[in-house]
């Protein structure tokens, strides 16, 4: 059974051609009727003119010898558009006849007398003997006067008969177009319907309409989002994008944030929380590629207000870093008093005076190292610092150059710890592979209006060749299995500030350099 759009565009499609085939079947009727009567009237003046300029014609009506009926009998017989030839003198008598019998009798009609006063051919339908016919009179004339005429009739009943089987003809073609522009729109509906998922149109509309509702829904939720979230679909379109982008991105441009992560689109892969700089802002970015039975269906990017995290990030780090300190000079200060203590119980007190003055000008040298150093996260990480390695039996000295500001433009503390504390923790591992007397390391950080310099010189072990060119790498590292996280932060912070690494061995150890410039723009 037709379904209702079926129904509707074989209607439609038959009221549109209907018209058309209508005009149509029109033209090629008057067409076919006007070339068959052209053709007809060809026939009859070519054979009455054939006959009225024929002598034998002319000296039998002159010499009335009615002998003609034979020869115009082969007219005839040889012309199928001929049906009647008439042959008369000027007095109307008949010299041939399709009735024989009628041969020397006047011509009854009065047709035949415009030859007479006119002296040319001429058409005309008329009822004559035989029926109503289709008649060519032509004047037959010699030494300038009309002797008489000839008449070349067409029965009209027989030529009714070649018009209605013309007409049957065009009917036919008629019919066969109303079947095919039937089938071709039923075949059309069936296609269109396919493309339509077998839905009535009423059942898309209303598809439409639920689909717009739950995508103004979805819409309303992502602008609700306090991230700044965009929905590309496979070919990297954006399907939806909220305003919370433009609020934390002034100069956001989808392709060329595309463009600045070819590999990471165009291989799916998935990226959590990057921390970029896109114009002038400073970001932190996931992007999620959505596959479903290894189809890629879209993407999602998320990104996140760097203040935002950075924020929260200071204040895990300042608690943990207060709490690490407190913790290990808590340690060194139960140990300075138990060592204090059991002097006392010696009645060693003039070692007690002796070790309480190396005890301060211990701390002594410590401020006095860190002196320079302005942003209290530093300080906080450096003190933790000291009572580490210290207690690992390593010498650490800040270079006494070192200078660091309270605020570091678009260089954030958080990073700054980051890059040092790994760089820190890298310097005690290499020492603790090797076996000598001496182990130190040494500290040297520099800051101006452009950039900030961090230095770490350690003589413990050197770089392994192996992963000399890789040791930057996400779990590339020396260390053992699902180690090499730390020098892949650094590599990042390095990244998102345009920075620079340098690694220079020497004999007596290497030096491990991070520059990163403040100048607040993209990479």
């Amino acid at each position: 059974m037709k379904s209702r759009f079926e129904q509707r565009v074989i209607k439609l499609s038959i009221l549109i051609t209907s018209p058309l085939l209508i005009l149509l079947i029109g033209i090629i009727t008057y067409t076919e009727i006007n070339n068959e009567t052209s053709r007809v009237k060809r026939s009859l003046s070519e054979v009455a003119l054939e006959i009225s300029n024929t002598k034998f014609v002319k000296d039998s009506i002159i010499n009335s010898n009615f002998n003609l009926q034979k020869y115009a009998d082969v007219f005839v017989d040889n012309n199928q558009d001929v049906d009647i030839v008439v042959i008369a003198d000027k007095n109307k008598r008949r010299f041939s006849h399709l009735d024989p019998s009628k041969v020397g009798e006047i011509f009854g009609t009065k047709d035949s007398e415009e030859v007479f006063k006119n002296k040319k051919g001429y058409f005309i339908i008329t009822k004559g003997s035989q029926g109503l016919t289709y008649r060519r009179f032509e004047p037959i004339i010699k030494n300038k006067e009309i002797i008489g005429f000839v008449m070349v009739g067409k029965l009209f009943n027989i030529f009714r008969h070649t018009i209605f089987l013309i007409l049957l003809k065009i009917l036919l073609l008629a019919f066969g177009s109303s079947v095919f522009i039937f089938i071709s729109s039923r075949v059309f509906a069936k296609k269109i319907k396919k493309e339509m998922l077998n839905l009535e149109p009423e059942e898309i509309t209303n598809l439409y309409i639920n689909t717009k509702s739950l995508v103004q829904q979805q819409a309303a939720i992502i602008d609700n989002i306090h991230e700044g979230v965009v929905v590309l679909n496979s070919s990297l379109k954006i399907l939806n994008i909220n305003k919370k982008v433009f609020e934390i991105l002034h100069d956001f441009d989808i392709d060329l944030f595309i463009k600045r992560f070819n590999d990471v689109f165009h291989e799916k892969k998935n990226v959590y929380f990057k921390e970029i700089k896109i114009g002038h802002e400073k970001v932190f970015v996931s992007i999620i590629h959505l596959l479903e039975d290894e189809n890629h269906l879209g993407v999602i990017i998320t990104f996140y207000k760097h203040l935002e995290i950075i924020n929260l990030a200071k204040e895990l780090t300042s608690i943990n870093n207060v709490i690490t300190g407190f913790r290990e000079n808590n340690h060194e200060f139960k140990n300075q008093l138990q060592v204090i203590s059991g002097l006392i119980q010696l009645k060693k007190y003039d070692l007690v005076q002796e070790y309480m003055k190396n005890l301060e000008n211990s701390n002594m040298k410590i401020l006095t190292e860190i002196a320079n150093i302005s942003d209290y996260y530093i300080l906080g990480i450096l003190v933790g610092k000291f009572s580490v390695i210290k207690e690992k039996g390593i010498n650490f000295t800040i270079d006494q150059d070192s200078i660091l500001f309270k605020e570091h433009g678009s260089i954030t503390s958080l990073d700054i710890i980051t890059i040092v504390s790994n760089l820190l923790e890298n310097a005690i591992e290499a020492l603790e592979k090797v076996k000598i007397d001496n182990k130190k390391i040494e500290l040297l950080l520099l800051e101006d209006k452009d950039s900030i310099q961090i230095t770490v010189f350690d003589n413990g072990l050197k770089v392994d060749p192996s992963i000399k060119n890789k040791m930057f790498q996400r779990y590339i590292s020396s260390k053992g299995k699902n180690r090499g996280i730390g020098l892949a932060l650094v590599k990042s912070k390095i990244e998102l500030y345009n920075g620079q690494f340098i690694l220079e061995e020497v004999d007596e150890g290497k030096y491990f350099t991070i520059i990163l410039n403040k100048e607040n723009k993209d990479v």
